[in-house]
Parts: structure tokens; sequence; C-alpha cells
């Protein structure tokens, strides 16, 4: 799901997850209050004390250095992350490694980026988005994920459905700079066509995790893009004479 990359992002290398949907607007920094209770049909991310009749809004879990701090809510995938490959990648460990469980967010979806094929999560009354709750993950990999996501997104609390039962938990929601299609995501056909240049991408993206910071990655992004198109060259010449990555 990454938002700086432009032809993939997902249309570019790198991906990062009906009716007209809304994109889900982000509120102000706070920490989100315990579930709601009663009614199944309960809106699935945390509502502002003080909303009115407009749009649910969720509760924002902080800056980056939250998003790396004491939260340990488990973590709702609805896009790209979802993948295994680009899920180890990402947060430098497999996800057999840790409890993973189906869930679902009820009344969302997810949209494709407009310009890109990477989703962002909007909201879609009757609809409810698949995707994978993660629990286990340290602050330092929550960390590696949101180095990895950009400006594009920030960690909010959300409500999925798992086994029946709305959860508490945080999710990567725009932050209102990536602009919805009118067009589903899926993650299958994501797969399809774009897994292998997005996790090559990743890797090189994870690279400069630690060594600089967001604003100044964005400079190095032409040079990953480059990297990233000479490694499938190189891949690719040498499937072409039968030898595999482990020759």
């Amino acid at each position: 799901m990454r938002a700086r990359i432009r032809t993939e992002r997902d249309a570019v290398p790198m991906s990062k997850s009906t009716s007209d949907p809304m994109p889900v607007s982000m509120a102000v920094a706070g920490n989100a209050g315990p579930p709601a209770t009663g009614s199944p049909d309960a809106p699935a991310v945390a509502v502002r004390p003080d909303s009115g009749a407009g749009p649910a809004m969720p509760r924002d879990v902080g800056s980056r250095r939250d998003a790396a701090g004491e939260h340990q809510l488990p973590l709702f995938l609805f896009g790209t992350l979802r993948d295994p490959a680009l899920f180890s990648v990402v947060f430098g460990r497999p996800q057999a490694a840790l409890v993973c469980r189906a869930a679902h967010l009820p009344e969302h979806a997810a949209m494709r980026v407009d310009g890109a094929d990477f989703p962002v999560l909007v909201a879609a009354p009757g609809r409810r988005q698949p995707g994978l709750l993660v629990d286990g993950l340290t602050p330092a990999e929550i960390a590696r994920a949101v180095f990895y996501e950009s400006s594009g997104y920030r960690l909010a609390v959300v409500r999925p459905r798992v086994d029946g039962v709305l959860a508490l938990a945080r999710a990567f929601l725009p932050t209102g700079r990536l602009p919805a299609s009118g067009e589903r995501w899926r993650l299958a056909t994501w797969q399809r066509r774009h897994r292998l240049r997005v996790v090559t991408a990743a890797e090189l993206v994870l690279d400069h995790y630690g060594r600089v910071d967001a604003a100044g990655f964005d400079a190095l992004w032409p040079e990953i893009e480059r990297a990233t198109a000479a490694r499938l060259r190189g891949a690719a010449r040498l499937a072409s004479r039968g030898v595999g990555p482990q020759s």
C-alpha cells in the first residue's frame, strides 16, 4: 500500500487497500476509548464524542512516534500487506510467526487509488471489507510499516469484526492525499499483476529504514524505481537462461 509509488503505487513500482463511496475522514490525534457495545451495526470506526450527523470519524492513534510507541492493539490489514511475501519484507517477520485471523470491517470497502492499483479504505454502506487481523507485532515492526506506508496513510483505530465479535484494532487509513477511484480493489488481481515488482521495490525501500527519514526518502524514490527495474531485468535474464535465483 505505499503512497510514494506513483507508477504502481500499484500502477507504478510498488503498492502499497457499488455505490459511490465516501473516503474515510481523519480526526485529530487522540486515544481511542473502549469499543461500543450493543447493536451489531455499530459504527466500524471509532466516532468522535462531539460528532454530529456527519459520517463516522476514526480517532487517530497519533504521530509516527505514537505508532511505534506502547499501543498494543492488533493491526487490521485490508490491502497489499495481506500478501505474505510483502508482509515479510515490510514487517521483517513472516505471517506464520504471528497470530493472524481473518476479519472484516463492516460498512467499508477497499477502493483502488485513482491512477494507481493499491487501495484506500472508504466508507461503503452495506458492504464489508475482508482483511487480516494481526496480533503480536512489536513497536519496532509497526514503525517499519509506518515508514513504508509514508505520508499517504496514518494509523487510526477501527472496529473490525472477527469471529462474529467487534474488535478494536488499528489500520492504515488515508490522510486525504490519495483520491479513491470508483473501482473496487482486489488482492488477487494485485498479486497477479504487481506483486513481484512491489515486493522487489519494498526490499529496497526497507534498506533505507533507520538511515533516512520520510521526508529525505522522497528524494530517493527515483533511484528506488531505477534499482527495482534493474533487479527485475536481471532476474528475467537469468530466468531466460534457466538460472534460478539460488543458482
